[in-house]
């Protein structure tokens, strides 16, 4: 389920792990991707869109 995420939170988020991927700290600059912006706890576990409750990810498919 894809849910829109205030750019201005999308920017306090990028800001907080300083582009980086939360998981092995990769720098976003350093890939060929975009990271994904994801939820600490799922929406589908009532998780919810928040700076302190959201993250940096790089995914691979």
């Amino acid at each position: 389920m894809s849910v829109y995420i205030p750019v201005e939170l999308k920017k306090e988020i990028r800001n907080h792990f300083a582009d980086c991927c939360a998981y092995c700290r990769t720098a976003e600059a350093l890939t060929v991707t975009t990271f994904e912006f994801e939820h600490i706890i799922p929406l589908s576990a009532s998780g919810e869109t928040g700076e302190r409750k959201s993250l940096l990810g790089l995914s691979i498919l």
